[in-house]
């Protein structure tokens, strides 16, 4: 694919690093009790799981820019798409499954059957009604990505009827709130279903249609639009608005964040910092699980919320040290694992 044939978009890796953050700090505050902060570092931190329903829309976007133009033009494309995706995604994600086994068979904590073994390999555990979670905890989104990934496609060819589209993705709506009604709160795994995201994966595609309008705004920069969409966005999550189901307020949301992206954001939010975290922030979300039992097993989360007696002190110190960890881990595994993997990809691609 050539590179006139690609859109790309500057501040996405900046919004894609900020999420990666995000869902960092959310797991160190469910999993090590660090409820009781602040009232806003509560509020917040509570919706910060929400940052994977992010990653979802803005891969749709991200597929959209990449592949528009070029994915249906013959076999060959579709058949490097496949090859490609697989190739950005497994072995990092079989990286860190290996490394979480190893954790818990030395630790005696679970043991594992060849159907797990499958299920995870093959990256298709999101289509089971039981048995969802691969190896490594946390990491169930790879799944509903993948199943994302297959049927892509179709979503393209659909898309290119604009009122289908839209039409589809109010239907989606639909259907995310029948099921969030009809399955109990209380059901395993009640979370891993590509049918409660699929109206993020429209929504990313939808902004991708609206990318002229988008940058058609920027002439008339008469205030900082991203921000304005920011400010917008934290006040409708943080207020407790009734009408507003959780899933419409957080496509507002994450629709703002993108187009944001779209239309430029200033360094406050795009520099260098938040481009290499971008850069590593598939990496981060695999291995911060990994670096969190890790530091919790040497005792450094105790000493943590021990001698910082400030619990939001104590709370962000946590999340700048997993971070920092975590970052150093998903670098190195970016450098020395993804990137030759994906170079070795090409020799399976069929120009």
């Amino acid at each position: 694919m050539s590179d006139e044939e690609k859109i790309k978009i500057k501040g996405l890796d900046s919004t894609r690093g900020i999420a990666a953050c995000g869902i960092v700090y959310f797991h160190i505050w469910v999993l090590y009790q660090f409820g009781g902060c602040y009232w806003v570092v509560d509020k917040i931190a509570i919706n910060l799981d929400s940052f994977v329903r992010f990653f979802f829309m803005l891969s749709s976007f991200v597929m959209m820019c990449g592949y528009e133009k070029v994915l249906l033009k013959s076999e060959n494309h579709l058949r490097n798409f496949y090859v490609k995706r697989y190739f950005k995604i497994a072995p990092l994600f079989y990286l860190a499954c290996a490394i979480q086994f190893c954790m818990d068979y030395f630790q005696g904590i679970k043991a594992f059957n060849p159907f797990n073994f499958i299920t995870t390999g093959s990256l298709l555990f999101g289509l089971l009604p039981t048995n969802q979670e691969p190896i490594l905890g946390g990491s169930w989104a790879i799944g509903i990505e993948w199943l994302f990934y297959l049927i892509f496609p179709f979503l393209l060819i659909y898309s290119r009827n604009r009122y289908l589209l839209i039409g589809g993705f109010t239907l989606s709506l639909f259907l995310t709130n029948f099921y969030n009604c009809v399955v109990p709160v209380d059901f395993v795994n009640r979370h891993i279903n590509l049918i409660i995201y699929i109206p993020y994966f429209l929504c990313g595609m939808i902004i991708y249609y609206a990318i002229p309008k988008i940058k058609s705004i920027k002439k008339y920069r008469f205030f900082e639009i991203p921000y304005f969409f920011l400010l917008i966005s934290i006040a409708v999550l943080l207020m407790k608005i009734e009408f507003l189901s959780r899933d419409v307020v957080l496509l507002f949301t994450f629709s703002a964040l993108i187009i944001g992206a779209v239309y430029g954001y200033s360094c406050l939010i795009d520099n260098p910092l938040t481009r290499f975290l971008g850069s590593i922030s598939y990496g981060i979300y695999l291995f911060h699980m990994i670096v969190l039992q890790i530091l919790d097993k040497v005792g450094m989360i105790t000493i943590i919320k021990t001698y910082i007696s400030n619990r939001t002190l104590a709370y962000f110190f946590l999340g700048v040290v997993t971070l920092a960890i975590t970052s150093f881990v998903a670098y190195c595994a970016t450098k020395f694992v993804e990137a030759p993997f994906v170079k070795y990809s090409k020799k399976f691609l069929k120009m």
